[in-house]
């Protein structure tokens, strides 16, 4: 008996730096260990693509090709990691706030609907806590005793008691505790730290496919719908990930001539309104140039021009373009690049 599949649902990741949007080999997505199980329970299959992964669902031989032999009928979550497997993507792609152990948790928020669904069209944000389905919790101690919930979509699911400080300790005193979340579900978990101030909440999303190296958690919930399965256009859950944008300095510097090429004070670059001249100095021959906006790194290069007011042959063309991976941070930690040109 031949088996049939048809898709689901598929998940696209688009770096805007790139023109055709497509990661390049740059990211990497799989399916976690749950979400496996989750394959397996409902007769799919994951495959990889050019542009991130599809899944695809077992036919039942008796119908017409497009119902599923195990349908989902009520919610699931399928979840996968993303990875940057190129260096390089921490400097283009628009990421803020990552650290090891850390990692985006990106949702669909609706799923009764075909065609292109956005899950994030932006930069990468709001970073969480990311842990194995067993780890260390370090909470400061007090004279009294206090309290450490966990909690999974607001319901209570374990309480661990925080000991009193003893008069030998230090004000600053931490203690560590385990939190074994073994049996438990992938997935986002509150701890709440509760003492003499207060509550103190940590968003921890644990996973027993923890890695330090993971960017992001694509979670993708579904549910069986004859308006949504194996009609095309398919479902296709995408993840743009916008490019990282700087502000761009141009410090240009005239060579000492017998007949200088123009005065610090007439020189431009083209196209008009992209840049502003924030200072210059004609006896010194310096001109600093600043980008009137912040400007994207992008695969396709700006065309830029260095002009002498009232004259139409370019000084430069092009001017050279600053690299996503010199980026620095001022003292307001904005981000800036700068090309210093001798002309």
């Amino acid at each position: 008996m031949e088996i049939k599949y048809q898709q689901l649902f598929g998940i696209n990741v688009r770096p805007e730096y790139y023109t055709d949007e497509k990661p390049h080999n740059d990211l990497s997505i799989q399916p976690t260990s749950q979400c496996n199980k989750l394959l397996m329970r409902y007769k799919m299959l994951a495959r990889q693509t050019f542009n991130g992964i599809t899944l695809y669902y077992q036919c039942d031989p008796l119908q017409n090709g497009f119902v599923a032999l195990k349908p989902v009928s009520t919610e699931e979550k399928f979840t996968f990691i993303l990875k940057a497997i190129n260096t390089n993507f921490w400097y283009y792609a628009d990421v803020q706030d990552w650290t090891s152990g850390t990692v985006f948790l990106l949702k669909n928020l609706n799923y009764n609907t075909t065609g292109d669904i956005t899950v994030l069209n932006g930069a990468l944000i709001n970073a969480m806590m990311f842990s194995p389905m067993q780890f260390k919790y370090a909470v400061p101690i007090e004279n009294v005793t206090g309290l450490i919930e966990i909690r999974n979509n607001g319901a209570l699911i374990k309480t661990l008691i925080v000991r009193a400080k003893t008069n030998a300790e230090p004000l600053t005193a931490t203690e560590s505790y385990l939190i074994d979340l073994t049996g438990y579900d992938d997935g986002e978990y509150l701890i709440r730290h509760i003492n003499t101030g207060g509550n103190n909440d940590k968003k921890i999303y644990c996973s027993g496919d923890y890695s330090v190296d993971a960017l992001a958690i694509i979670e993708i919930t579904y549910k069986n719908g004859a308006a949504y399965t194996g009609v095309e256009p398919f479902q296709n859950y995408l993840v743009n990930v916008s490019n990282r944008k700087t502000d761009w300095f141009y410090d240009v510097h005239i060579r000492d001539k017998a007949v200088p090429i123009a005065l610090a004070s007439q020189l431009s670059i083209a196209p008009a309104g992209m840049f502003s001249r924030v200072s210059f100095n004609d006896a010194e021959r310096f001109v600093q140039f600043k980008s009137v906006s912040k400007i994207a790194y992008s695969q396709t290069p700006l065309q830029l021009q260095l002009k002498k007011t009232g004259t139409t042959t370019p000084i430069m063309d092009p001017m050279p373009l600053p690299s996503a991976t010199d980026v620095q941070k001022d003292s307001m930690n904005n981000l800036f690049t700068k090309v210093i040109v001798n002309v």
